[in-house]
């Protein structure tokens, strides 16, 4: 798609996490979503509204939300960056992180469901 402009498939991502299982979560939606496979969640892809107006304000439509479903045993405390988070046990089918991704050129995690983004840099 000519003039589009996506995210590209990586490596590993900046700042560090000190779980490399959600690394390669993440990494993974990314490069599913830059091939157009499927997604695991049927929400997966959907318009995030960014009520909360904790993103840089952009257009509606720009923002597009992603499950990070780790497996069940995964730590549910991380370090990303310097910040540590306590991840809530999955309620219902999605659990509390996402991935978010603006314009096809910017990417955030969150670990609590909306209350704290992070901006990712994805390394080739």
């Amino acid at each position: 798609m000519l003039g589009v402009r996506r995210i590209e498939p990586g490596k590993d991502v900046e700042p560090k996490f000190s779980d490399p299982v959600r690394v390669d979560l993440l990494l993974k939606i990314i490069e599913n979503v830059y091939y157009g496979r499927p997604l695991q969640f049927p929400k997966d892809g959907v318009v995030f509204k960014n009520k909360e107006g904790r993103l840089p304000p952009k257009d509606l439509g720009y923002y597009h939300e992603y499950t990070v479903l780790p497996p069940a045993g995964a730590t549910r405390t991380i370090t990303v960056g310097d910040q540590e988070f306590e991840i809530s046990p999955p309620q219902g089918t999605r659990g509390a992180e996402r991935l978010i991704i603006g314009g096809g050129e910017v990417a955030y995690y969150s670990p609590d469901h909306y209350k704290t983004f992070i901006q990712l840099t994805i390394l080739r």
